[in-house]
């Protein structure tokens, strides 16, 4: 096929490789074990594959046979859970390179931005019992007990939420507004919405209704769940024969067909982007980060500027801060 190509004065194309079996499970084991490292994973799969013994695996992963023993029921598992049993067993694995690697790991993905709220609060949870554990196994007669940094003195930061789902949501404090703020800024980046504006072949009026509905789109997909302005509504009308089918099958039905839509006037956000001059917070940021403040801003009833404001305070004050 290739002389074929050549003959025809092609440029033949190069043949794709295939992956082989351990890159295959080693990318099942990534989604499946975000919490694990990429080394501890690679050695799961090589103990697995019968390639424990060579001398390249020693030298790879300092590994011995006392480690293995050890490490045994977590390699076979990827459970943090084993690995904390293991650390209180055996302390001084604590200081090993492969489980350095590991904390490394739990570490960035605790401190990363882009990192999903809940895989960081198991993150979070994964460091803390292995640091415990850690500090049983050095001193058996005492335990640990983790309790939250006091709060600085002063008022809470975060805004009112004039349409709270209970008393819970009546006020959103800096950390919640920064979860949904980057929720919404990664929706809103993903539809291009500098290419939008952009566009010279349509006019204000159809670039505002292109705008509003990214907005709507980003919002529907991915908007915060502290609002009450989210309505739960059927993408149909139920079926005639509806009250006479079982439960099972109307609980289906009503899975099936129950959406959601926000009851919000998203005009006066997308004005600034497409009228008059541009703001100076929308000079500053862009528009993709200038549309999810004011999504938000329209949300709690207040301006851009202040939601900017609180959550670029909260992120000063070193609650993502990275290790130097």
């Amino acid at each position: 096929m290739r002389r074929r190509a050549q003959r025809q004065g092609k440029r033949a194309k190069a043949p794709r490789r295939k992956r082989s079996t351990l890159q295959v499970a080693a990318s099942v084991l990534a989604t499946k074990f975000p919490l694990i490292c990429p080394s501890v994973r690679r050695l799961a799969l090589e103990l697995k594959a019968g390639r424990a013994a060579t001398k390249t695996m020693v030298a790879r992963y300092d590994v011995t046979a006392p480690l293995l023993t050890a490490l045994q029921p977590f390699l076979e598992t990827l459970d943090v859970g084993d690995l904390v049993a293991a650390l209180a067993r055996h302390p001084r694995l604590y200081w090993h390179p492969l489980i350095v690697k590991q904390l490394a790991h739990l570490i960035e993905l605790i401190r990363d931005r882009e990192t999903p709220p809940d895989l960081q609060h198991r993150a979070g949870n994964a460091m803390q019992d292995l640091m415990a554990a850690h500090a049983v196994g050095l001193l058996p007669g005492f335990r640990v007990k983790w309790t939250p940094r006091a709060r600085p003195p002063g008022p809470r930061p975060g805004l009112p939420n004039p349409h709270p789902i209970d008393a819970t949501t009546r006020f959103i404090d800096a950390a919640q507004l920064s979860v949904a703020w980057r929720a919404l800024h990664r929706a809103i980046a993903k539809r291009r919405l500098g290419a939008l504006l952009r566009d010279p072949a349509k006019s204000p009026s159809d670039v505002q209704h292109g705008v509003i509905a990214l907005a709507s789109g980003a919002l529907n997909e991915c908007g915060p769940l502290w609002s009450n302005l989210r309505q739960a509504h059927f993408s149909r009308q139920p079926p005639k024969r509806f009250r006479l089918l079982g439960v099972a099958r109307r609980a289906s039905w009503a899975l099936t067909h129950l959406t959601e839509r926000w009851t919000v006037d998203l005009t006066s956000v997308v004005a600034p982007l497409v009228e008059g001059p541009p703001s100076p917070l929308l000079k500053k940021e862009g528009a993709p980060a200038f549309l999810a403040y004011a999504i938000l801003a329209i949300l709690l009833e207040t301006t851009p500027e202040s939601v900017y404001r609180v959550i670029h305070h909260y992120w000063r004050r070193g609650r993502t801060r990275h290790w130097s």
